[in-house]
């Protein structure tokens, strides 16, 4: 297992492993209209739509119709209040099983595209945008934290030692592309 704060940097390019933190995976039956009106219309859950995420702490990531992953903090008491009324509602705490990765500046975005066919041009994928996807060969979430730019990659923790041999030998093109002659 990596350890927390292992770092990787090339010109316009830093990859990192950040600390644990609490990732919830909230989910409703999208058969149970009521239940998924009643997490809609909770202010936080009502502004994050189809592949978008925001807020701090908790930060949010729509992950499919009825289903968000809250991350950064513990699930405010009174969304877990409001849907624990549902049969049809779910909190799944997963935050020991997972591993999440910094991947900033100038050139993250061409370090991503190399690991999966998103399209990370501005345009397409910024701030407050994620997705799940393949990443490497991995399932994992994507999420464009700040316009600087700065994502965060989440994966389960088995495939933490093959993502980060994977990101350490994508990273070498960008180490020695200014001694190019």
């Amino acid at each position: 297992m990596t350890e927390s704060g292992w770092r990787v940097e090339a010109p316009g390019l830093a990859i990192e492993t950040l600390p644990p933190t609490p990732i919830h995976v909230l989910r409703v039956r999208v058969a149970d209209q009521a239940a998924v009106l009643a997490a809609r219309t909770l202010a936080d859950f009502r502004k994050i739509g189809p592949n978008q995420s925001g807020g701090d702490a908790p930060r949010l990531a729509w992950m499919a119709p009825g289903e968000w992953t809250v991350t950064g903090a513990e699930p405010k008491p009174a969304w877990l209040k409001a849907l624990a009324k549902s049969p049809s509602f779910n909190d799944a705490d997963v935050s020991h099983g997972r591993v999440r990765f910094a991947i900033s500046g100038p050139r993250a975005r061409d370090l991503l595209a190399k690991g999966c066919s998103l399209d990370f041009h501005p345009r397409a994928f910024g701030a407050g945008r994620c997705a799940k996807t393949l990443f490497a060969q991995v399932p994992v979430l994507i999420d464009q934290i700040s316009d600087a730019p700065l994502f965060h990659l989440y994966a389960d923790i088995s495939h933490e030692a093959h993502l980060s041999a994977w990101l350490v030998d994508a990273a070498v093109e960008f180490r020695f592309e200014g001694n190019r002659a």
